[in-house]
């Protein structure tokens, strides 16, 4: 639990860097447990955080494609244990 708590302060912190404005799409496809890359269950307090930092949030369930990925400036792969396939 402390590595996690670790990679999200880090994560936080350097996303201090980035302007915000930003669109984030949340792969909860590839995360079959969908464990932290849920805005809405266990990933609530991390969302909440990148949303007063300005950050949109997109959720995508689908395999990626060029649609899927438009408008988006930060994918956000949580524990892939779905494998990206070859088309993606």
């Amino acid at each position: 639990m402390k590595k996690y708590a670790f990679v999200l302060i880090i994560l936080l912190l350097s996303l201090n860097l980035v302007s915000a404005e930003k669109t984030i799409l949340i792969d909860k496809y590839h995360d079959t447990d969908n464990w932290w890359g849920d805005p809405e269950g266990t990933g609530k307090f991390l969302f909440q955080e990148l949303s007063s930092l300005g950050f949109k949030n997109k959720v995508s369930t689908t395999p990626f494609t060029d649609d899927s990925l438009r408008g988006s400036d930060i994918v956000f792969l949580w524990n892939p244990n779905n494998p990206l396939e070859e088309s993606e």
